[in-house]
C-alpha cells in the first residue's frame, strides 16, 4: 500500500486515506527510532528528530543528531550516515527507495523529550500547542523556566505559562538575541 504513496501524492484523497497514510508514516518513524536510538547512543550521539517526506519526486528520510560535546561536524554526519544506512538495509523497515540525510539540528533545535527541556532550561524557545492554553496556541519566543511533573513553565514578559508536555505539538530552541 505504501508503494502507492508517490502516485497518490498529487491526488486528492479523503480524510480517512490521509489518516491511514499518516498512521503508516508514524509507525515507520517509530520503528526507525527504536532501531537507531541505541545504535546512535553507542556512537556517542542521540537521535533528536526524524522525518520521512516525499519531496521533489523522491522519498527522503532525514535524521537529526546531536551530542553534548559541541557542534555536529560534517564528519559526524558522514559517519552516522554510513552506519545507519547499513542498519536500515538489514532491518528492511523502509517501504521503498529513499534518500538518507543526516544533519545537525541547527540553531532551531527541536525539543521533544523531557530530557531536552531539562537540558535547555533558561533558554529561549518557541512552543506550539495542540489545544489552547488559556486561549493561546503559539508561544513565539518565551524563556523555558523549568520542567516538572510532565509540565513545562515558560516565561513571557511578566506572565508564566504552564504547558503539559502532552499538549505540545512542536517546540524549538530560539537563538538568544
Amino acid at each position: 500500500m505504501l508503494a502507492l504513496l508517490p502516485f497518490l501524492a498529487g491526488m486528492k484523497v479523503g480524510v480517512s486515506a490521509r489518516f491511514f497514510f499518516a498512521m503508516n508514516f508514524k509507525a515507520i518513524l517509530e520503528k526507525i527510532e527504536v532501531l537507531l536510538s541505541p545504535i546512535l547512543e553507542s556512537l556517542g550521539f542521540e537521535l533528536i528528530e526524524r522525518e520521512y517526506a516525499f519531496e521533489h519526486g523522491r522519498w527522503i528520510l532525514r535524521l537529526y543528531i546531536d551530542h553534548e560535546e559541541g557542534p555536529i561536524s560534517i564528519a559526524d554526519c558522514e559517519r552516522v550516515s554510513r552506519v545507519v544506512e547499513a542498519e536500515l538495509d538489514v532491518a528492511d523497515i523502509m517501504p521503498g527507495p529513499y534518500s538518507l540525510e543526516v544533519s545537525s539540528p541547527g540553531i532551531d533545535r527541536p525539543l521533544r523529550r523531557p530530557k531536552d527541556f531539562e537540558r535547555f532550561q533558561g533558554k529561549w524557545v518557541s512552543v506550539q500547542t495542540l489545544f489552547p492554553i488559556d486561549g493561546r496556541h503559539h508561544f513565539a519566543r518565551v524563556q523555558l523556566k523549568k520542567i516538572q511533573e510532565g509540565k513545562i513553565a515558560v516565561q513571557d514578559g511578566d506572565k508564566e505559562w504552564i504547558i503539559p508536555l502532552e499538549a505540545i505539538k512542536k517546540a524549538k530552541l530560539k537563538e538568544n538575541l
